[in-house]
Formats: structure tokens, sequence, C-alpha cells
């Protein structure tokens, strides 16, 4: 009975808050991007959990956990509809490079130490230790949209050239973190001794298998309903079955939205992305909500382990915004510290993390998710500022 009375008291707050959260206050820059972002949903579902009401204990939260996985899948297929390959080919080819490269120095800045930082204060074997200090990376690498647009605002017009760039750059570099998560969640499969690279190919198997699954059935002519329907059936089919094999349900519907995005029809793909953006919100806030009820502190270290992740990801970010201006860009100037606009973390890195979590649950994963979760909100808070001086500053 209390599972009911809660799954219908956080449904309530994600439909309300749907509607009421993501509104631009009158706030200073940092606090109004915590709205924007919905971050504040993550203190509620804190609020909830064990650590203060309890009313969404680990039971409850087992039971719950199919809503976790929806959020995870939705996330996916969202993100992946947004890459058709047709529309990509008119960003310039360099913005490609400049997102990928950024991406690569940040996540490598970030996992070379925090490797050896497990290592040294979680007693797992290498193998779980390289996997968590890989995921923590894949996270750091992605930057959030918010905080660009927040800055934007009043922005001076000799900043748009490097305002686009950031904005570019912060819709290609969430892939890289997704892809090399989803590829590192296939070795953290216990499961005999079933090679990963055979687990890499069930992920796209099974991602082209639903998104060509949801191609056929919107080719014929579907009511708003019918697609609401088709829609919410393949998102939870794939990342369903995904969670059943212990795959990522984020990379698998991510591949299913890139098949839907480039196969489908245009009536039939914009049908479908109406409806993932009409429900991204109460699905997003729902996700938070649990992601905060589960959220376990756990380690002593956090204390130490927050301090070197957000030293760590914001050298990787302004090394690898430097390097990629200095290789890429014909006249680098200003746009040599492009990093200093990268610094905040968007939704994906959760999703990252609370996926590693789902598959290899330990005292290691409750810190990689603590690390995110802090460092979110810090980046959050100072992030828009760092934007706006740094667009102050072109000339």
């Amino acid at each position: 009975m209390k599972l009911v009375i809660v799954a219908v008291l956080v449904t309530a707050i994600a439909f309300l808050g749907s509607r009421l959260s993501f509104v631009r206050l009158r706030l200073p820059l940092g606090i109004e991007n915590l709205f924007l972002t919905g971050t504040e949903y993550v203190l509620v579902g804190l609020l909830l959990g064990g650590t203060a009401l309890n009313l969404l204990d680990r039971p409850t939260l087992q039971g719950l956990y199919p809503f976790m996985g929806l959020g995870l899948s939705w996330i996916g297929m969202l993100f992946g509809i947004q890459w058709e390959f047709r529309r990509l080919t008119h960003i310039p080819k360099q913005v490609f490079r400049i997102s990928l490269l950024q991406a690569i120095v940040t996540m490598a800045v970030v996992v070379v130490p925090f490797y050896f930082l497990f290592q040294k204060l979680f007693a797992y074997e290498t193998g779980i230790v390289l996997i968590g200090a890989i995921t923590l990376a894949a996270a750091a690498s992605d930057t959030a949209q918010s905080g660009l647009a927040l800055a934007a605002r009043n922005a001076p017009s000799a900043s748009r050239p490097l305002m686009r760039l950031l904005q570019n750059v912060s819709n290609l570099d969430g892939l890289v973190g997704v892809i090399t998560f989803g590829i590192v969640s296939c070795v953290a499969i216990q499961n005999g001794e079933t090679p990963a690279y055979l687990w890499v190919g069930a992920s796209l198997g099974l991602g082209l298998t639903v998104g060509l699954l949801t191609v056929a059935l919107t080719a014929y002519r579907l009511e708003g309903e019918e697609m609401l329907l088709v829609v919410i059936g393949a998102v939870v089919f794939g990342g369903g079955l995904a969670l059943y094999l212990n795959l990522s349900p984020l990379l698998v519907n991510l591949i299913a939205g890139m098949v839907v995005a480039n196969l489908a029809g245009g009536r039939a793909k914009a049908g479908i992305q109406n409806v993932l953006l009409r429900g991204e919100r109460s699905i997003y806030i729902l996700f938070l909500i649990l992601v905060g009820a589960g959220w376990e502190i756990g380690s002593i270290w956090i204390a130490a382990l927050l301090p070197a992740y957000l030293i760590a990801r914001t050298f990787g970010k302004i090394l690898g915004g430097y390097l990629s201006a200095q290789l890429f860009l014909p006249q680098p100037g200003p746009l040599k510290q492009i990093g200093l606009g990268l610094l905040s973390h968007g939704g994906m890195a959760v999703a990252i993390v609370v996926n590693l979590h789902q598959i290899h649950r330990s005292e290691l994963t409750d810190a990689v998710i603590s690390v995110v979760l802090l460092g979110m909100l810090v980046s959050e808070l100072i992030g828009p500022t760092l934007v706006r001086r740094l667009l102050e500053k072109t000339p």
C-alpha cells in the first residue's frame, strides 16, 4: 500500500513540477540556473528519502526501480532523435573536432587521477575501479546547455560567434560520454565468460531493433494517443530489455533514437519527437526525485574526492578547449578560453553515473554518484557567471 501511495505522490510532484519549474526567475545567475535545470528536485528526493522523511526507503525504491529505467530510456531516446545526419552536415567540421578533442582530453585528465584514488580508497578489483573511473570521466565530459542559454541573454553582439561555438559543442560532447560509458558498461557485466564485445554488439543490435520497430509502427498515420502508446512501448521495451540484460538503457535508446531520426518519415519523426518533448519534463523530474531519494553519500572520502573532481574536470575542460582552439581554429584569439564556458554539468552526466549504479551497486558507485551530484550543484552555481565573463572579454 505504501508503494502505491508514494508512487502517486512522486508522480503528482513530477506532473505539477513540470508545469511550475524550468522557468526564468529574477535571481542571481547560478541560483536561476538551478531552477532552469530542475536540479532542485534532487534535493526534493533527498528530503523524501531515507535521509529525512523516509517515504522513499530502500524497499519502496526497489519497487519504483522501473521508473528509474524509464527515465534513463526516455533521456536516451530524446537525445538520440536529435542526431539526424542530414542536419549535422550543416555544422562546420571544426566544431565536431573541437567537441571530440575537448571531451577526450577532459576524460583523460579525470580518469587518470581517479583511477589511482579509487584504487587507494576502495578495496575492489582493478577492473571495477577502472570502470568507475572511466564512468566518472564520461560524466565529466558532458556540458549543460541551460547555463549557456542563460548567459547568452544580454551578451554583447561581438560574442555571438563564441556563443554559437559553445552551444554547438555542448550539443555534441554528450555523445562522447554516452558512447564511452555504453561500451565500458558492457565490460562491467558479470555473466560467465561472454566477451565484452558481444555485449557491445547486443546493445547495438537491441537499439537497432527498437528503432526499426518504432519506424515501422509509426509509418501508419497515427493519432496523438496512438503515437503516445507506440513511443512509450518502444522506450519501455528497449529500456526494460536492456536492464534485464544489464546493458545500458541510455545507449540502447540513444541508438534507437538515431535510427528514428534518420529513417522515419517527416510526419512520423515529428510526432515521435513531440511525444518525447511533451513528456520530457515530467519524466526528468521523476528521475531526479528518485536519484535524490536513493542518494547515499556513504564514503567519508567524499570531502576529498569532490574538490579533486572539480579541479580535474575544470583543468580538463580548459586544457581541452585550449588545444582544440589551437589545432582547429585558424585564428584562436579569445576562443582559446572556450573551456571556461563548458563547465556547467548537464543531466546526461547524472544519467550516466546512475546507469552504472544500476549495473554494479557498491560503495564505489555510491561515491561516483555523490561526486557527480555535488559537482553538478557547484558547477550549475558558478557556470553561467564564468560564461558571462568569457563573453564579456570578447573584443
